[in-house]
């Protein structure tokens, strides 16, 4: 689904490395994972698509506490591992990538406006709902040594002292790593507008329609028919009605009883 989207969505040529999780679970659980890797393996567009053991919380016993995100950190060290094991592999491609396309795989692509291929800048997601000074880890389309040397720790050691150090929040820790790399960075794909996340089930921060849309269609539905329930126009009212966050608020609960109370003005 991700996929025929991208192939709308991308003006140039491409390939697709992916990484999957067998087991996730709550909102970024799968329905059928089996028939889903079988799809996958037939598309001619991947390359490379490998499959290990979902993380569970006892997997990391050094982050001790909860996350200061949407996601407990053993999944947010799966995201980052993940990540890490395609960029070695990317680098291993010939002829050599230029530029990547990191996309979660229930990311789902409305429209948006690129600039004049090839760039140097990096685009990332626009999420209001963040700090303006974080990088949202939703979307991010750039030259590929500059994602190289802000996603990839070289060790699963560095990353968990770097995720520690940036108080257990990813956003916040690739937002330090960017600054002190000093990469171009734009805000190009806005949250709700350009694109959508798709989980399992409603979520309470999304704008009505995709609320909506999520309770009464399917995954698959709601990919294939994204004009017929997507209201750009509603979404963008919706997202300019988020106050700006400011970065003192550091952890979750905070962000959301304070987005919650000024949502409510």
């Amino acid at each position: 689904m991700v996929l025929d989207r991208l192939r709308e969505k991308l003006p140039v040529d491409y390939e697709v490395l992916v990484h999957l999780w067998r087991e996730e679970h709550g909102a970024k659980a799968r329905g059928n994972y089996s028939f889903e890797v079988e799809t996958l393996r037939s598309r001619s567009e991947i390359c490379y698509l490998v499959e290990e053991p979902g993380h569970g919380r006892d997997d990391f016993p050094e982050i001790q506490g909860g996350s200061n995100s949407g996601s407990p950190p053993h999944n947010t060290m799966g995201m980052f591992l993940a990540i890490m094991h395609l960029i070695q592999r990317a680098r291993e491609q010939s002829p050599p990538i230029t530029h990547v396309l990191r996309i979660r795989t229930d990311c789902l692509i409305h429209d948006w406006d690129l600039p004049a291929w090839p760039f140097a800048v990096n685009l990332v997601a626009d999420n209001p709902v963040l700090p303006r000074n974080w990088i949202c880890d939703h979307l991010w389309l750039g030259p590929m040594e500059d994602f190289a040397a802000v996603w990839d720790f070289g060790s699963r050691e560095r990353l968990v002292k770097e995720y520690l150090r940036a108080r257990r929040n990813p956003e916040r820790l690739l937002s330090q790593r960017l600054r002190r790399a000093r990469f171009p960075v734009q805000r190009q794909f806005r949250r709700w507008v350009n694109y959508n996340i798709i989980y399992a089930r409603p979520m309470d921060s999304d704008p009505p329609c995709l609320q909506e849309a999520v309770a009464s269609r399917e995954p698959a539905q709601l990919f294939s028919g994204a004009d017929a329930w997507h209201d750009r126009q509603a979404c963008e009212a919706y997202c300019d009605a988020i106050p700006e966050v400011p970065d003192h608020l550091a952890t979750w609960n905070r962000f959301k009883q304070w987005c919650a109370v000024r949502m409510r003005r």
